[in-house]
């Protein structure tokens, strides 16, 4: 029976060249060293090494001196290898990993884009039992992604490469591998390479990012994302066809019955009829099933109901492999005239473009991380996301799923080189069962397309994807867009995708577009990218700190222009929208600030500015007022903290987000008028006093949400705060701890930039740090950050054992803060 597991504990790890690794060899298996066992690790080199050297020693082609040598010294001197012998020099590291955060910042103008992290080379080995058992079907190695141009080798064999670093990919090591302790560990080699060229002008990491998979399979078995659920609705039913994909690994053709389940959100279960196939040897075949289903359970962003196909592979009575799937009943469309359609509902995209790095981990994400920054998006009131710009990893793909979250899955490079077109099958084969995706966006911002030679190479992709997938979106998220390109290009899509339709410089094309081309359905793929710091007043290019006020500069820091802030400011786009609601909604850039593309001062930050929050997930200002738009739920926010001593004299202007109709400000219990809104948020000019400022917000004359601000005193002590009280004890879950800088009254001190050291004790460790600065350039990985607007973000990670974790943060004269979590 099938069996799936992790391969992500336990490696050692290299950063850097390691000597000359073969990849071709006069000898099967005479790669050796590293790629093969070494000393201590195994009796030989690799598999036959005893037994040629002992035929050497008798045929006398030993050198002299090698008469006394035992078989074994023999074997290890007589087969050199053609890889380094030693692990000298090497760590133990878990998997995901990126070895680039490790590696530090650099003063390099050229690497601004990839946030001031050098490029580099990482080497990963890792030594793993197989049961003897196993060989009785196959064994396949999984690749979740590695970033970027993996090398691997297993068992002194070279396998191949993989270049794309946000694609999976597996190698059959069926024959390959060593079974049982007769025959010793297997050996899993493998080379991260960025130094090969970009893929994206962001900062995308290095190493094994994703996990790493040993999958068992009977011989013969559903192939791998083999079963396809298409459910055609009309009405009130749902034709389901399920269409599953066998693969024969055995020499001979196998006769089989295909029993499948349909498992509904309430448990109810609907058996197909069964199927008799039969699979060719060494080959595969296809078999088909369909039933009708009447009123069925639709996902929906509010409710996201799930399916669930169970199929089972029966020969001669007896079960050799089980498959299951996930999967929804949903309609989508897209009208020229009016927009996005879900199960026949209008609905505005709430929509967050979104790469895939995070403070204290860069790209190598654990599951929980994946989770947390949903949770945040969610909290914003986000109910669509676009993997920006590659497709989306399996995790975000389940959580959107399980969420209600739409998503543009995003093809990275277009391309029609064989590993590309490799790349866009494994995306859509993986997706598409997964009902969050309502598009596939084929491109983004292409400085070719609208060309004879884009026209073609999209063509050629639409032939594949409608070969796998005939029901969903296609849509290319453009930049370089002209009327032209529009009126010809864009016919080929099903959506015309138009990044800042709202932006300044283009201001009356979409207008235009719309004139000359009514029919075609134009949509808001990318919004706003405006340049805001987490509770900033005032810019500060020394250290690349831009106001939530607005600031006027620009892409490159240069004052005023025609980009001057960004592209547009949330508000600017939402006007947009409201104008033009058949533009589908907003997929705003970005949901959190990341690293590289270190904009507007490229010299001196790591990370973006363009986040409705930081890189931690702490929320800017824009954060709040997506969230009063976004939501129904009555929401207040004051804008940024209530601390101006010795920062102003007279009036200061104050802010309010909200999605009440009526705010009243009060400062130390006195009301300082309560305001109708009207705009994008409530203004008052307020002198200043410090105390207690409080915004009150009514529906229908009535109190519904409140919030308030307390001036600050001097920092005093540190505060500890978990996301989760208790985490599981299997080495993956993740607590994110906030630090926070309080006074004597445990009031945050916004300004507060202490050093503050970390120490994680008992069942877990500490396994990242940042604060959210966009100028920060501490290492991530290391125990010390200091605080950015009086927060540090700490992610903590079991070890495995259970337990209590404990976490104490201290800084200098400060009282430390500790904390403790359960590990059970």
């Amino acid at each position: 029976m099938r069996e799936r597991r992790k391969l992500d504990k336990g490696w050692m790890f290299h950063a850097g060249e390691i000597g000359f690794v073969a990849r071709t060899v006069a000898g099967s298996g005479k790669i050796a060293g590293i790629t093969n066992t070494l000393p201590g690790e195994g009796k030989e080199p690799f598999a036959g090494a005893l037994r040629a050297a002992r035929l050497m020693r008798e045929a006398s082609r030993t050198e002299p001196g090698m008469e006394h040598m035992t078989d074994e010294e023999l074997s290890w001197i007589i087969f050199g290898a053609q890889a380094p012998l030693t692990l000298e020099g090497w760590e133990e590291v878990d998997i995901p990993h990126d070895f680039r955060l490790e590696a530090g910042y650099v003063d390099d103008p050229k690497l601004y884009n990839q946030g001031h992290l050098p490029n580099g080379t990482g080497w990963y080995r890792k030594t793993f039992p197989i049961e003897k058992k196993a060989q009785e079907g196959r064994v396949v190695l999984e690749f979740d992604g590695v970033m970027r141009c993996a090398r691997v080798w297993f068992n002194g064999c070279f396998l191949g490469e993989h270049y794309s670093g946000y694609t999976g990919f597996r190698f059959d090591v069926t024959e390959l591998a060593k079974y049982g302790e007769e025959e010793g560990l297997n050996v899993l080699l493998v080379q991260a390479d960025t130094t090969t060229g970009d893929e994206g002008w962001w900062y995308e990491g290095g190493g094994i990012y994703r996990h790493v998979w040993l999958t068992f399979l009977p011989t013969l078995h559903v192939g791998q994302w083999g079963v396809y659920v298409r459910p055609v609705v009309t009405k009130n039913r749902a034709d389901i066809q399920v269409e599953t994909t066998l693969q024969n690994d055995g020499a001979q053709a196998q006769q089989v019955c295909l029993h499948t389940t349909l498992q509904g959100p309430d448990g109810t279960v609907l058996s197909l009829e069964d199927v008799s196939v039969c699979c060719p040897g060494l080959g595969k075949e296809k078999g088909k099933q369909n039933c009708q289903m009447e009123d069925p359970v639709r996902w929906d962003v509010d409710t996201p109901a799930l399916y669930t196909a169970r199929v089972e592979v029966w020969q001669e009575g007896r079960l050799s492999d089980t498959y299951e799937t996930t999967f929804g009943i949903r309609t989508v469309e897209y009208r020229a005239d009016q927009g996005f359609f879900l199960n026949g509902r209008r609905l505005m995209l709430k929509g967050a473009c979104v790469h895939q790095d995070f403070a204290g981990v860069g790209v190598a994400l654990p599951d929980d991380v994946v989770q947390y920054k949903m949770d945040r998006l969610l909290d914003m009131g986000v109910n669509a996301y676009r993997s920006s710009h590659h497709p989306a990893s399996r995790e975000v793909l389940e959580i959107c799923d399980r969420k209600g979250i739409l998503l543009i899955d995003e093809n990275r490079i277009l391309e029609t080189s064989p590993f590309r077109m490799d790349d866009l099958e494994e995306m859509i084969l993986r997706g598409r069962n997964h009902p969050c995706i309502f598009a596939w966006s084929l491109s983004n911002e292409e400085t070719f397309s609208g060309s004879a030679q884009a026209a073609r190479i999209i063509r050629r992709y639409m032939d594949v994807v409608r070969k796998y997938d005939p029901d969903r979106l296609l849509v290319s998220a453009e930049a370089f867009v002209d009327t032209r390109t529009a009126g010809k290009y864009g016919d080929l899509f099903d959506i015309y995708g138009f990044n800042y339709p709202e932006g300044i410089q283009r201001k009356g094309l979409y207008e235009k577009i719309r004139l000359e081309t009514p029919a075609l359905p134009v949509m808001n793929t990318e919004s706003v990218s405006c340049f805001t710091t987490r509770g900033i007043r005032k810019d500060d290019p020394s250290r690349g700190h831009c106001s939530n006020y607005g600031t006027p500069y620009t892409n490159r820091g240069i004052l005023e222009g025609p980009n001057a802030g960004g592209l547009a400011t949330p508000y600017r786009a939402m006007d947009f929208y409201r104008q033009h609601p058949e533009s589908g909604g907003i997929f705003i850039w970005s949901g959190f600030d990341y690293r590289g593309e270190a904009k507007p001062w490229v010299a001196r930050q790591v990370s973006c500015n363009f986040g409705a929050m930081d890189l931690c997930g702490f929320p800017k200002e824009a954060y709040y007022y997506y969230q009063s738009v976004f939501r129904a739920e009555p929401m207040v926010h004051i804008w940024l903290d209530w601390n101006y001593e010795n920062q102003t004299e007279g009036s200061v202007e104050l802010r309010v987000s909200t999605n009440c109709e009526e705010v009243e400000l009060y400062l130390n219990g006195t009301s300082l008028g309560r305001k109708r809104k009207e705009g994008h948020w409530l203004a008052w000019e307020v002198r200043y006093e410090p105390g207690l400022l409080e915004a009150v917000g009514y529906r229908e004359g009535h109190e519904v949400a409140r919030d308030s601000r307390q001036s600050a005193g001097k920092p005093c002590r540190i505060g500890l705060a978990s996301n989760v009280a208790r985490i599981c004890p299997d080495g993956e879950s993740v607590a994110f701890v906030t630090a926070r800088v309080l006074d004597d009254q445990g009031v945050t001190v916004p300004d507060a930039e202490n050093a503050i050291c970390f120490e994680v004790t008992g069942s877990g460790r500490l396994l990242g740090l940042g604060n959210g600065d966009p100028d920060c350039r501490e290492n991530d990985k290391a125990g010390k950050r200091r605080a950015f607007g009086g927060l540090v973000l700490a992610l903590v990670q079991g070890n495995g054992e259970e337990g209590q974790i404990q976490v104490k943060a201290t800084s200098g004269l400060l009282q430390p803060g500790e904390l403790t979590m359960e590990c059970r």
